[in-house]
């Protein structure tokens, strides 16, 4: 029998195999391998998450493959075909920190390819790490010319970090538009996700040895201009850097991958079919994907592994404070309870008539009155505002348990220090002035504070003493990039949407470095309203990262709808 000669080279679109005509593996590599056929090429074209079955399946028809050093070397590149751990450690001669063990494995792991990425946990330094590589491979001769992409509110924390590790200074490139220099000589240039898709011309002109996209997540929709041009950007190094690689469906971990090496996992559809369950649902004109769940996301871990590193907290836990979890279950008070009902009908109708904007708006109000019916008197709808016309005197079950807790904390000691999270920031201005009203101090950090000023009020924080403020009170904007070991207390006033957002609030306070032996965790729940369930979702949310990045136990599906919120039977 006549041996079929198959040759496999690499490209940017995934593995070419060149071949004489074949119906069965023709078939088989565009069904089950994700292949696609160029004509003009004459050849087929594989993801490189999908090597290992393209091999068998070749063996398995017993054909002569014939793979370029070219595939080998990119295949060694991606993870596919090295140990990660080869060569003994050598970090750069004038990189002035210090590694633990397992972060010495991370810059192994990052050196001995083209892509990868950190997953490790909120405050186990994946900055430090990446600063790590890349000042090596400037030693080496690999990296004049280097980009970090980053969130707005954490350049300033890339560029302290640079020079407290390295002693350089980088180019954090400026919001104000003439201020932009893209072409500046410094080795370290940062910029924020916002300014490189405002930028993207020149960002898409200039050649990065190495491109570091730090939150990754941040371009898990496949749609977004910004992750157009991220993926598009000209460079020979790529790391991604996230807790939570993706916050609320594995096809935004989809994106991800195909970042990190292109083509990873091949077409949306493809991985649709073998990944998610749901259907093609038409509406009018337009047909999309209705994803209902999810299925054999451990092989999705297992075809993925390769390109990333993950760290738990429970690995590493005898370096970090010891974590004491407690929620408070709260009642709605006969005010709050009043207003609930009407709103939540609200929401229902709005729902059941087809008006998923009105339902998501409503959601929203239900979600500030939990906290408190005052933030209602600011809202700019009059329909909102209406709910609490006339009364006067505002009483909040959540704001009294929370200052309650505060004062028993400060009054108690004389350095304990507290970060409180919440997603309005009318919350917070209420909470800083019932506190006031206590004669307890504190700071309130919102989107609306300049960066400079943001750092200003949390050193503040940092330094003070029994008579200064204690306390921390922050909107989302402070989720991520801030260190805030001092605080031995973190209060979620309410809840983020997704379980990555939870953990990068937890992150600011349990981290390496952290100053307390114990940190005091604390997560406030109005039982029968929105809050319940959404609770719930997030640890159903939690169970998709588990699998997918930790190649954990399948969990049931979390199916994500307005209806399963609002409680709508």
């Amino acid at each position: 029998m006549i041996k079929i000669e198959v040759s496999l080279d690499a490209s940017n679109e995934g593995i070419r195999v060149k071949m004489r005509y074949h119906e069965k593996i023709k078939n088989r590599i565009r069904r089950e391998l994700s292949g696609r056929w160029k004509a003009k090429m004459r050849s087929w074209y594989v993801p490189y998450a999908y090597y290992s079955d393209l091999k068998n399946l070749l063996l398995e028809y017993n054909c002569k493959v014939n793979e370029s050093s070219r595939l080998a070397t990119h295949l060694q590149n991606i993870g596919l075909l090295c140990s990660d751990m080869d060569g003994d450690l050598e970090l750069a001669e004038n990189f002035k920190g210090r590694l633990y063990d397992f972060q010495k494995k991370g810059h192994q792991f990052l050196m001995n390819r083209t892509a990868g990425m950190l997953a490790y946990e909120t405050g186990l330094g994946k900055t430090v790490v990446t600063i790590s590589v890349i000042q090596k491979r400037i030693e080496e001769g690999k990296g004049y010319n280097n980009l970090i992409i980053c969130p707005n509110n954490v350049k300033l924390q890339w560029a302290e970090e640079i020079k407290r590790f390295t002693g350089n200074d980088a180019y954090v490139i400026d919001s104000k538009l003439k201020n932009r220099d893209w072409f500046n000589l410094q080795q370290w240039r940062i910029a924020n996700y916002a300014i490189v898709r405002q930028d993207k011309e020149k960002v898409l002109q200039t050649k990065f040895n190495t491109l570091v996209v730090d939150e990754i997540h941040n371009i898990g929709n496949h749609k977004a201009q910004i992750t157009e041009v991220i993926n598009n950007i000209d460079t020979d190094f790529k790391i991604g850097l996230s807790a939570t690689p993706f916050m609320n469906k594995p096809e935004e971990y989809y994106n991800v991958m195909n970042f990190l090496a292109g083509n990873y996992l091949g077409f949306i559809t493809h991985f649709r079919k073998q990944f998610c369950k749901g259907y093609l649902n038409t509406y009018g004109s337009h047909a999309y994907y209705d994803t209902t769940g999810y299925k054999n996301l451990d092989l999705l871990h297992k075809k993925t592994k390769n390109l990333f590193q993950r760290v738990r907290k429970l690995e590493v836990e005898a370096d970090l404070p010891e974590v004491v979890d407690t929620t408070r279950k709260l009642e709605l008070n006969t005010l709050q309870n009043r207003i609930y009902k009407k709103l939540e009908n609200r929401a229902v109708e709005s729902y059941e008539s087809g008006s998923m904007s009105g339902a998501i708006e409503t959601l929203t109000v239900l979600r500030m009155l939990v906290d408190s019916p005052e933030l209602l008197t600011a809202s700019d709808a009059e329909w909102v505002r209406s709910y609490v016309e006339g009364i006067k005197e505002f009483r909040s079950a959540k704001t009294e348990a929370i200052t309650d807790l505060i004062y028993e904390i400060i009054m108690g000691t004389t350095d304990e220090k507290v970060f409180i999270f919440t997603e309005f920031v009318n919350m917070a201005k209420i909470l800083s002035r019932d506190l006031r009203e206590m004669d307890i101090s504190s700071v309130v950090v919102t989107g609306q504070v300049p960066l400079l000023k943001r750092k200003e009020l949390i050193d503040k924080v940092k330094l003070a003493g029994q008579e200064g403020p204690r306390i921390i009170i922050a909107t989302p904007c402070l989720s991520e990039g801030i260190n805030a070991q001092f605080c031995s207390y973190l209060i979620h006033a309410d809840l983020a949407w997704t379980p990555g957002a939870m953990k990068q609030r937890q992150g600011r306070v349990h981290r390496m470095g952290s100053t307390t032996e114990k940190v005091n965790v604390y997560t406030f729940i109005t039982e029968g309203t929105v809050e319940e369930r959404m609770l719930a979702l997030l640890q159903e949310k939690q169970g998709y990262v588990d699998e997918i990045i930790e190649g954990r136990e399948p969990t049931k599906d979390a199916k994500i709808s307005m209806k399963r919120i609002l409680g709508i039977k």
